[in-house]
């Protein structure tokens, strides 16, 4: 029996590419990283929701794509590559108003754009890891201490294996800031996305679910 997630307001502020990152036409790999480009950060604004008594929630939260960062698998497993710099996150702020404390599980999905056709970006190209510290600091302990360690596999398959049993206390009575960061997968796209890869849109919805 799954325990109610019950969320009085969820604030709701997305952030892509908020900091200075070296670029190279929206690809990363090991070659290109001395050609540097300067990408601000946007805000989609603040969303207030009466979310009520539901054991699940799927929540828009807008279209990406332009400043989203792609890697193959090389630069995933690569351990000089920077994947907290070359991250978009999406910022959720949860207030648990109810009586109990709750774990929550996060994942992403994604709508099919009809106007984009082909270059209607689908969830599988993307990678993502849920945490609650936006730092540097702790995104490196949490990736080379919890996921790394999962096993002698790649990091995409590690990460995987962690984003399936990954939750995130909310107390009650309290806030907690939750973030998503996000990751294209250049070997996970269409043949006929590759050539422009950047120019592929999603449209991203955030899933979370009581456990």
């Amino acid at each position: 029996m799954l325990k109610k997630l019950y969320v009085s307001t969820l604030v709701l502020l997305v952030t892509i590419l908020s900091m200075t990152v070296s670029v190279f036409a929206w690809f990363a790999n090991a070659a290109n990283l001395a050609d540097a480009e300067e990408l601000g950060g946007y805000s989609e604004g603040n969303l207030d929701l009466d979310i009520g008594d539901v054991d699940s929630l799927e929540l828009f939260v807008g279209a990406m794509g332009v400043n989203l960062m792609y890697l193959e698998a090389s630069g995933f497993n690569n351990s000089s590559m920077d994947l907290y710099g070359l991250s978009s996150i999406i910022e959720l702020s949860i207030n648990n108003t109810d009586d109990v404390d709750m774990n929550v599980h996060f994942s992403l999905a994604s709508f099919y754009i009809s106007e984009y056709g082909p270059l209607s970006g689908d969830v599988n190209s993307l990678e993502y890891l849920v945490t609650t510290s936006k730092t540097k600091a702790d995104f490196n302990a949490l990736k080379y201490q919890e996921i790394d360690s999962i096993s002698e596999n790649d990091f995409l398959t590690n990460l995987a294996t962690f984003n399936e049993t990954n939750t995130i206390l909310i107390p009650q009575g309290e806030t907690v800031d939750v973030y998503i960061f996000v990751w294209g997968n250049f070997d996970k796209l269409t043949e006929t996305q590759k050539p422009v890869y950047h120019t592929v849109t999603y449209r991203i919805k955030v899933r979370s679910t009581a456990t």
